[in-house]
């Protein structure tokens, strides 16, 4: 897969919500595990992720390049179990593991993604990936957003990392 352009806004939340609330509806779950990595020689800063869902699991390598806040470029690619084993011996050793329990839902024809983090924080944050940067963004009233983060760097998963 070649660049993509994401251009995503970021909420933190003041609670977990409960996702048995039929305001959800169709929500599905999967289990989170990235590393952040300093590959030697090559400059270069790269994350893989570990994504479980229904008992399966699935394997990228990722590289983003920051346009500005909440717009990035990203190359994604999926790897295999072995692969994703091999490249964890590369992890940046100022970074911890980030395992974290993702909820996908739609909400007014609006895709969100919300993660609750285990670790190494337990915090909550909703993402919406937009198709331009001015789209109108309708938060789900059943959801406690206690401020927007997209500007903030502290919120970005690689900072995340550090804690």
């Amino acid at each position: 897969m070649g660049w993509v352009l994401e251009i995503e806004r970021k909420f933190l939340l003041k609670e977990a919500p409960n996702f048995n609330d039929p305001d959800f509806g169709d929500v599905q779950r999967a289990c989170i595990e990235q590393r952040y990595l300093l590959i030697p020689g090559k400059n270069k800063r790269l994350r893989i992720r570990k994504r479980t869902q229904s008992g399966f699991s699935t394997y990228y390598k990722t590289r983003k390049v920051k346009v500005k806040p909440g717009v990035r470029y990203e190359k994604e690619s999926k790897i295999s179990a072995p692969g994703y084993e091999s490249l964890s011996q590369f992890q940046d050793p100022a970074t911890k593991i980030i395992r974290k329990d993702r909820y996908c839902f739609v909400y007014r024809s609006q895709y969100f993604e919300l993660d609750v983090f285990i670790e190494p924080v337990k915090i909550c944050l909703l993402e919406i990936e937009l198709t331009e940067e001015n789209d109108k963004v309708e938060l789900p009233p059943f959801i406690k957003v206690e401020k927007e983060v997209t500007d903030d760097p502290k919120y970005s998963n690689s900072e995340i990392a550090k804690s």
